[in-house]
């Protein structure tokens, strides 16, 4: 008997593949990476072509769609340039890799306000064009796309402003509100932190003031799945609703340098999605790279998301 646990591919909306991914048999439907200033292209401006055309495919085939309305918008890192003519407080970081980014103080009340007033005309737009049945899930971006704030450092962020923990948390109950007011039925993902929400803090108990404040259709979700588990979700087991607990690789398998999984390629695929199965995953997201390795064995362990005895007996 078939395991009721669902397999999404994380993928993009303009993905030439995207019809490959779909047509796989273990594959129950596509995670969307869409930036949000790249459908509202201007203030109360909207551009729905690339996200229907991709909502058609999956429709036609009967799957689902996950939404992930991201932070950023444009492919340079930087914010559109509407909302900061709003007046929408933005700092710049320097990554690892010495690249520069831009984002926005995760409190900016135009910010917060703007992406709210975005999220029901979304929801009017899914309705309308009959893909409501289609997007059953969503992930929260916004205010921050995994709850840890970048270039938070020793309580000031960007350099700029004073990290205020109270203001925070008020922007991610704003968002649960906005969220749930627009897509009532819908499972929305909240992504774990690693606890460290300004840079060295400690602040584990962030994420649980956040999911408390949460309805039961928000589920803890992980970025950081490995063979070994999730270190991001540990502390949190006991905030998963029955089976919602829901799990993204911390990266693919194939091709993969380096190797942030674990195990040895490709059977890390199958114990990554095993160990995930026994946390009490409902829902895994694999990267559209595996998805498209014709390799038997990394299909096998996308089959095993659906059939826990395909996972070795420990």
């Amino acid at each position: 008997m078939a395991d009721n646990r669902l397999a999404f591919v994380l993928t993009t909306v303009t993905s030439s593949d995207l019809a490959q991914l779909l047509d796989n048999v273990n594959i129950d439907g596509a995670a969307f990476r869409v930036p949000w200033t790249n459908i509202e292209t201007s203030d109360d401006v909207y551009d729905w072509t690339d996200l229907d055309a991709a909502l058609d495919a999956v429709k036609a085939r009967q799957k689902l769609a996950n939404i992930y309305l991201l932070v950023r918008s444009n492919a340079n890192g930087t914010i559109a340039q509407w909302l900061k003519d709003l007046g929408v407080q933005t700092y710049t970081i320097v990554d690892p890799d010495g690249d520069t980014f831009e984002l926005v103080l995760p409190w900016d009340a135009t910010w917060l306000s703007k992406f709210e007033e975005f999220l029901s005309v979304f929801s009017t737009h899914l309705i309308d064009g009959g893909y409501a049945g289609t997007v059953t899930r969503l992930s929260l971006q916004i205010p921050t796309h995994e709850m840890n704030i970048l270039g938070c450092v020793a309580g000031v962020i960007g350099g700029i402003y004073t990290y205020d923990r109270a203001l925070y948390l008020a922007a991610w109950k704003q968002m649960i509100d906005a969220y749930q007011s627009s897509f009532p039925t819908a499972i929305k993902h909240i992504c774990a932190s690693t606890g460290s929400i300004c840079k060295n803090d400690g602040d584990a108990q962030f994420y649980r003031d956040v999911m408390t404040y949460a309805d039961t259709t928000f589920y803890p979700f992980a970025t950081d799945l490995t063979t070994t588990g999730s270190a991001r979700m540990a502390p949190y087991t006991n905030l998963i609703p029955g089976r919602g607990l829901a799990y993204q690789p911390i990266g693919f398998v194939t091709n993969a340098s380096p190797n942030r999984v674990g195990g040895t390629y490709p059977t890390n695929l199958l114990e990554m999605v095993c160990r995930g199965i026994s946390d009490g995953a409902g829902y895994i997201e694999i990267y559209s790279q595996d998805v498209l390795n014709t390799d038997a064995t990394i299909q096998n362990a996308i089959a095993a998301i659906h059939n826990s005895a395909l996972c070795p007996v420990a």
